[in-house]
């Protein structure tokens, strides 16, 4: 994803869950953290931050 640049994220809850682990583990994380600007999530509902 870091390197093909990605800026849009298509999944369902269990990925997003897995990448925001990733994110702080592998080299460049914060390089797609700036980077992404859209996620689309199908297959279930997002749980809501409280």
């Amino acid at each position: 994803m870091i390197d093909k640049r990605v800026t849009v994220f298509p999944g369902v809850p269990t990925m997003f869950w897995a990448l925001l682990r990733a994110l702080d583990k592998v080299e460049g994380g914060d390089l797609l953290k700036g980077r992404l600007r859209v996620v689309a999530s199908g297959g279930a509902a997002l749980p809501v931050e409280h």
